[in-house]
Parts: structure tokens; sequence; C-alpha cells
């Protein structure tokens, strides 16, 4: 990290990093790297042209896409606060972070969605409990279901509660459920096509849900849809 040029190196390329943000004109002391740059390095070489294309061969050849996961704290755009993740369909490239759902404040721009000026000048922000491993883990996966099912070419769900709604900030993330609704099971189960097998899938989801003290109302909702 160069926080002379607010730049850091990510697989030998550059990151651009910020520690004030515009938005609410209040510093960052931990810093943010820019999610959009992540994701340029991780994209196959088929998608990128030009000179950012030299020497950045990180996507498997025999991969569907790619997850990058860090701790760090990300942002996308100059009047974002924060962002807990970002995909990109076309690329198949995604990154999310850990930061906001045990460091963070509850105001966010989960996956480059921006609340409205308003929202970010008249919402308090307010240090969250900080999580015990197993809050982490329910939150985390949820973000990682959403980004992963973004590369898989599902959108922001609009038809009913569902992990694929967008949020605006944290509390509104927080009441978002971990499963998909039946539109967007139905788009996973026609682009996935041959082997997507609805019961079996959720009898494995119930065995985990059941592995994990924090996911006990998951567990129920699997074994009501089971009935």
């Amino acid at each position: 990290l160069d926080k002379s040029t607010h730049t850091a190196k990510l697989l030998s390329h550059k990151v651009n990093w910020r520690n004030h943000c515009a938005a609410n004109d209040k510093p960052i002391p931990h810093g943010q790297f820019n999610a959009d740059d992540i994701l340029e390095i991780l994209k196959p070489l088929k998608v990128r042209s030009g000179a950012n294309a030299r020497n950045r061969k990180v996507f498997p050849n025999d991969a569907f896409c790619v997850l990058a996961v860090t701790t760090e704290d990300l942002f996308c755009d100059i009047d974002d606060i924060f962002t807990a993740g970002l995909a990109c369909f076309r690329s198949k490239v995604a990154v999310f972070s850990f930061y906001r759902y045990h460091k963070g404040t509850t105001t966010t721009t989960r996956n480059g969605s921006q609340p409205s000026k308003k929202r970010l000048k008249s919402q308090k922000e307010e240090p969250l409990i900080p999580s015990r491993d197993g809050t982490l883990l329910f939150h985390a996966c949820k973000t990682a279901v959403h980004e992963i099912a973004h590369m898989f070419g599902l959108g922001h769900c609009v038809h009913r509660l569902c992990c694929m709604n967008g949020s605006g900030h944290l509390l509104e993330d927080f009441v978002i459920p971990h499963h998909l609704c039946p539109v967007d099971l139905g788009k996973l189960r026609l682009v996935v096509g041959e082997g997507f097998e609805i019961v079996p899938r959720f009898e494995r989801l119930g065995a985990f849900y059941r592995k994990h003290a924090e996911f006990v109302r998951e567990a129920e909702w699997v074994e009501e849809v089971l009935i």
C-alpha cells in the first residue's frame, strides 16, 4: 500500500485506495479498496482489451466464475460510503468483503447500488455490535450467495423477499433471507440446466443449516418447504 499515491498492489497490478469519503466528507482511517479495480484484475483475458490485458491470467481455464474474498473494506464510486460486494455477470468475477459484518456501520451501498444523497446525509452511522464467528458466517454466506448468483445471470429481485433483493444499508441487508424466492430459483434452475434437482438441493441446505446454530430459522424454513 502506497498512501502517498492512494494505490495498492494486487497480483502485481494497481488498485485504487482511499482514506476519505466524499459522500459524507469523513475520514476513513482504515482505508478502502476500489472493488471495480479488483474485478478488472480478476477478469479473464478474453473479455479484456488493450494494455490492461497484459499478464493478468488470473481466471482459471476450467472455472465458471471467480469470487474474491477479503477482510478489507471496499467502495465502488466516489459517492459510495462503502460496498459489501460487487459482481460482473459478463466476465463472471465478483468480490465481497467481511469487513462491515464485524466492524461496520449501519450505512452501506451493497453491490454497487447507491442510496440517495438525502439518505447518506440523514442516516446516523452507528457501530455494529462486534460479531461472533457464527454471526459473521451467517451474514457472509448470504452475501457470497448473492454475488455468485449475479455471476449466474440473476439480477436484483423485485418480486418477493429473496436473497437477490438489493439493499441500501445493513439493517435492510439483515432482513433479507438466505434463500432464493420461487422466481429466482426457477431462473437458477434454467441456467444450470440438467442435473439441477430442487428437493436434493433443499435437503443439502437443511443439513448445512442444522450444523450451525445461527441458522436455526433457516433450518426450520427448509423443513417446512420439504413437508
